[in-house]
């Protein structure tokens, strides 16, 4: 997945908190921003993080198909100073709702792999990949509270 350049038509951010059962994880916020590219394609940006922890853990970019093509997720999961584990999913139309509020349902597909940015080289993915991530960070910072 590929963002897109060009004028912004809708900028929409929220914050939301998903409780978790009493013993399980601590409860994660959820930053959300959406952009929308035209009449029927928009780009959703998450940062999810565990409650009262200071920085995200996770960032994904969702892009919901437009009018014709299935929904896409690209998850950047921060595992460590120099590990990013970068996760490419398609859903089903009918996930779509499901997307937005931030769930991960079952997907179509997955890719899953990793950038060392130990020993980054100079492949064309590596560096999407990291410019979508710079691109979802600087969204939340700047429109974030």
């Amino acid at each position: 997945m590929k963002i897109l350049t060009g004028a912004l038509l809708l900028v929409v951010v929220t914050a939301v908190t998903i409780p978790t059962l009493p013993g399980s994880e601590p409860e994660t916020e959820i930053w959300r921003a959406e952009i929308g590219e035209d009449a029927t394609s928009s780009f959703f940006y998450f940062s999810f993080r565990s409650k009262g922890a200071d920085s995200f853990h996770l960032h994904r970019i969702l892009w919901n198909g437009g009018a014709q093509n299935e929904p896409e997720t690209t998850d950047f999961e921060l595992l460590s100073d120099s590990s990013i584990r970068v996760i490419q999913r398609s859903f089903s139309r009918t996930s779509l709702s499901l997307l937005i509020a931030g769930e991960l349902p079952a997907p179509l597909n997955e890719n899953i792999r990793m950038i060392d940015l130990d020993s980054l080289g100079s492949s064309e993915s590596d560096s999407t990949d990291l410019r979508n991530l710079i691109h979802v960070i600087s969204v939340s910072k700047t429109r974030l509270p």
